[in-house]
């Protein structure tokens, strides 16, 4: 299973899907492939797993493994062709590329998928737009967390509504309005305090915290923090291609929360531990929950209790059954 990075998205992807079949006994390598020594290492496997790999060097190891009758997952987990943004690293910084850089990803990305046994994605909306533009076998696995050790009770007085962001959710700031309804909310519940990380909403308050990018390992801490989780998504081509990973990390540690009704969160409500906000409804329904004790102590044990289903170990044989099926399509006997 290699990477083509290790920001925080690999995480979900590749290092916690291998490290839960490497615990079901499985044999595994894990590693971002610019830091493998010799890339010929692939050729010991039964199956090959590769996340975001879109350069010419993988196009040519995709064609090697084929004629090694090696199996070929292919994965990504963003709709490139509608982002200016290629990759996002560890701190939630975007790398931008021109147009040309884009059509050449995105026509490695096409060449690949055709060679590829079973194409995956964690999104419903990113696999049907994978399915316009190729024949092989397009599966969804969703992004699942890790266990979240028990949350404990927020020593703060103030209530904090947060949202983890990032650099590309700029775009999403202005048409939902949301540097105003915070704002508001703000000056209007001396209780409340807002914080984001990531990306910022430049709001102008003692109440207001911004962390401009932390590394994965510490992002929990900062989750932990929060009374109110925030999901807000513009309606947009590449939002509609998004995971739901998000809201599942709110909901592990029994964090209400509130998303747009779009893309990756339409089908998701309160038996997961959220409502869903209409676009130009942020404001009223952050301070509808933020005034609901009771409203946000309930939608938190039920977050707490869909999270549980909602972890990498839970659902490993979903990765498992996808790796064994590519195998035996490119012909292993596994």
């Amino acid at each position: 299973m290699i990477a083509s990075g290790d920001g925080a998205n690999a995480r979900y992807r590749v290092f916690g899907p291998a490290a839960a079949l490497q615990a079901r006994g499985h044999r595994v390598l894990a590693s971002v492939f610019t830091e493998m020594r010799d890339p010929n290492a692939l050729l010991d496997f039964d199956v090959v797993y590769g996340w975001r790999m879109h350069d010419e060097v993988f196009v040519r190891i995709a064609k090697l493994l084929g004629e090694r009758r090696i199996g070929l997952v292919w994965d990504n987990d963003d709709n490139i062709a509608a982002t200016e943004l290629v990759a996002v690293d560890r701190k939630g910084r975007g790398t931008r590329v021109s147009a040309l850089q884009r059509h050449r990803v995105v026509a490695n990305m096409t060449a690949l998928m055709r060679m590829a046994d079973i194409v995956t994605t964690p999104s419903a909306g990113l696999a049907e737009h994978y399915r316009e533009s190729v024949e092989s076998e397009v599966r969804v696995l969703e992004n699942y967390v890790q266990p979240a050790p028990p949350r404990p009770q927020p020593e703060h007085s103030q209530l904090v509504v947060g949202w983890v962001a990032n650099a590309e959710h700029r775009a999403d700031v202005e048409p939902l309005g949301l540097r105003e309804a915070m704002q508001r909310l703000l000056e209007r519940h001396p209780h409340v305090a807002v914080a984001t990380v990531g990306c910022g909403l430049g709001i102008d308050s003692e109440r207001y915290h911004h962390i401009p990018g932390v590394e994965f390992e510490d992002l929990r801490g900062y989750v932990a923090t929060f009374d109110i989780g925030l999901a807000p998504i513009a309606d947009t081509p590449f939002n509609h291609s998004r995971s739901n990973i998000k809201v599942k990390e709110y909901a592990a540690f029994g964090i209400p929360w509130l998303a747009s009704p779009i893309g990756p969160y339409a089908d998701l409500g309160g038996d997961e531990g959220g409502r869903l906000v209409p676009h130009d409804r942020w404001y009223e329904e952050v301070e509808r929950l933020v005034l609901d004790a009771r409203g946000r102590r309930k939608l938190g044990k039920k977050a707490l209790k869909w999270a549980r289903r909602q972890t990498i170990e839970a659902n490993v044989q979903l990765w498992e059954s996808t790796l064994r099926d590519a195998a035996r399509r490119a012909g292993r006997d596994v």
